[in-house]
């Protein structure tokens, strides 16, 4: 027998809403368009779900009340242009990750043929929104961990018709951040025009607030030492042998690391004597969220 999609949705709203789901209504809507597979639009004029469907969804439903993510649910994660496959074992790129992209697209725009590494890269949604996004990029992306490859390789597949039609190419590199510039990466010295990097970031003790982050999210993505600044140093040292003059990094960090914070991924940038013109931005919520600092020219490489 056959459900009003009006009552399902309201249901799966207020079950979500129960378990603490930040965006029940959301949530529901596109739990229910992915068993249906339709998008929100098309489920303004659907009237029903038939049984079958309804089992799915309410198995979804169930899931998704345990604090399972909702991209793990779907197995996609929007990011600016892109849906980026993901699902245990990559972390799920996020709206304010997007910031950084913004940064690196402005930096390079007038620079033909520029050459852009990504450290960390995860789900490499960064590496392809660049290399999408910016004409004839080379677009070099670092990930250590397998699942984390995995999922950059199959991403890099899904979009590349449409790098290839930019003019772009992504290299895929398996290798640990620590030390990069000394091997795989060593070819890049002093050639790099940007460096991204959204790196484990969270304290030791600390506990993420967000249960789909503790509970199902890669701790090795998330936990970067004792005081969270484990891979900052690694980065910093990779730019100062991989940036060209003048080139630019761009690092994401936790919201208490800021210019403020304590300890200070802007402090960090600033005494490590590689770079000029270092910024801290905040995210779309006016939070402290990355970093930015342009190499010295005349700062040695050795």
């Amino acid at each position: 027998m056959a459900e009003a999609v009006r009552n399902v949705l309201r249901a799966a709203e207020e079950q979500l809403k129960a378990a603490g789901v930040p965006s029940p209504r959301v949530d529901a809507e596109i739990l229910l368009c992915h068993v249906l597979e339709c998008d929100r639009t098309a489920l303004l004029i659907r009237d029903s779900v038939d049984d079958e469907q309804l089992e799915e969804f309410i198995q979804f439903l169930g899931f998704r009340s345990a604090r399972v993510p909702l991209q793990h649910l779907t197995g996609l994660a929007p990011f600016r242009r892109i849906e980026a496959q993901v699902g245990p074992g990559v972390l799920i790129p996020r709206p304010e990750t997007e910031l950084l992209v913004d940064k690196a697209i402005s930096f390079v725009r007038d620079v033909p043929e520029p050459v852009i590494v990504d450290l960390c890269s995860g789900s490499a949604a960064m590496s392809v929104s660049l290399a999408m996004e910016i004409p004839c990029s080379q677009v070099h992306a670092l990930e250590f961990y397998e699942d984390a490859f995995n999922y950059g390789q199959a991403n890099v597949r899904k979009y590349a018709a449409e790098i290839a039609m930019n003019g772009s190419t992504i290299s895929l590199i398996k290798d640990d951040v620590r030390g990069c510039e000394t091997r795989e990466l060593k070819s890049l010295a002093g050639k790099v025009d940007v460096i991204v990097a959204n790196p484990p970031y969270i304290p030791a003790a600390a506990i993420p607030r967000d249960p789909e982050v503790f509970q199902y999210e890669p701790h090795v993505a998330l936990f970067g030492g004792e005081d969270g600044m484990d891979f900052i140093g690694a980065i910093v040292a990779a730019a100062k042998v991989l940036l060209k003059p003048g080139g630019l990094v761009v690092i994401e960090h936790g919201d208490n690391q800021g210019e403020d914070g304590d300890p200070s991924v802007p402090r960090f940038l600033r005494e490590s004597g590689v770079f000029a013109s270092v910024s801290d931005h905040n995210d779309l919520a006016g939070r402290p969220r990355f970093t930015t600092g342009v190499r010295h020219a005349d700062f040695p490489r050795g």
